[in-house]
């Protein structure tokens, strides 16, 4: 027909263009390797989780080094228990079935929450901060809420910590010991004057304190050294010849003059010696009478006539020791 277009010039024969087979297999590629890249990137540089479990894997396979370099170094703890002595010791129990959930996260600062178990007891703490270590996204993560520690009472001036000798007591009193999460076994040394060995258990977590009370015993031969002191003082006090002899347990009460006055002890004092109740400074020792001892006192009165009179009497007072010796202190 005249005037209508010819349809073959309408509809050309279609040819596909070979480089667009690969266009979309490429960009697909291309997004999968920036996906993996990228999880490269966040595992190399770690996330707050991923760095706290691996603080804790640090701890499980005793690796001071490893767990050190995972803490913030801000945060710089007494090492009288944070040394590879103490960690590698049997006697450290380090967190097992350790569970870690994010809380929050910015691009500076960290929250995560940490679940674990020490020695069969089961812990949670709600609130483990992180901090970046240094500059720009490329740096990782370091844990600020890195330890606990471990609070003193009624312990000697020395106590083992999984075997290894540290001091109880500073200018303040006694001591909180900074340690890494874990179980320990804290004691009274071996090599004690005072007090019979023996240990307690104490489990850490981050950022929590806990109290460990040795109950302290005296030694056997302490009571012994004790009941030897006191009968010398004893004996000496009856060896006056006043009613009130100074530093004396006992005295007799007698207006006006006297003369011819003795004493002589009936019953020595049944002693029992214990550690002192209650915070104290310093490991004491107290010494308490179980059964007063007994005196009795003759003489002649102002009058002329003679007298005679029993006295009971407790004994009290301290011990403690002064070159590996026990020394009794009084108390009256």
């Amino acid at each position: 027909m005249a005037g209508q277009a010819d349809p073959g010039g309408i509809f050309v024969q279609y040819r596909p263009r070979r480089w667009l087979r690969w266009v979309l297999p490429a960009g697909l590629a291309g997004v999968l390797l920036l996906a993996g890249v990228g999880f490269l990137f966040r595992t190399a540089v770690g996330t707050p989780e991923s760095t706290v479990a691996a603080y804790f894997a640090a701890l499980a396979d005793r690796d001071l080094p490893a767990a050190l370099r995972l803490t913030a170094p801000e945060v710089d703890p007494a090492r009288d228990m944070i040394t590879e002595a103490v960690l590698r010791s049997p006697d450290y129990s380090p967190p097992v079935e350790v569970a870690v959930s994010p809380v929050s996260a910015g691009n500076r600062e960290a929250v995560v929450r940490v679940r674990f178990v020490i020695d069969d007891r089961r812990y949670e703490v709600e609130q483990v901060r992180l901090r970046r270590a240094g500059g720009g996204l490329r740096a990782g993560w370091q844990v600020i809420d890195a330890f606990g520690s471990i609070r003193l009472r009624a312990v000697p001036e020395q106590v083992t910590v999984n075997g290894q000798l540290v001091a109880a007591y500073d200018a303040a009193g006694a001591r909180f010991l900074d340690a890494l999460p874990g179980g320990y076994q804290v004691g009274v040394p071996d090599g004690d004057p005072l007090w019979e060995p023996r240990s307690v258990p104490a489990r850490v977590a981050p950022s929590e304190s806990t109290e460990v009370d040795t109950s302290l015993v005296p030694r056997p031969g302490v009571r012994e050294a004790v009941e030897r002191q006191v009968v010398q003082l004893l004996d000496q006090c009856a060896a006056a010849t006043e009613l009130a002899p100074p530093g004396c347990p006992f005295a007799h009460d007698l207006r006006g003059t006297t003369r011819d006055v003795q004493w002589e002890i009936l019953r020595y004092p049944n002693l029992g010696v214990t550690a002192a109740g209650g915070d104290t400074d310093r490991p004491v020792a107290v010494v308490r009478t179980a059964r007063d001892g007994e005196a009795v006192v003759t003489g002649t009165d102002p009058s002329g006539d003679r007298f005679e009179a029993a006295v009971r009497f407790p004994v009290t007072g301290t011990v403690t020791t002064s070159g590996g010796t026990v020394v009794f202190q009084p108390g009256w």
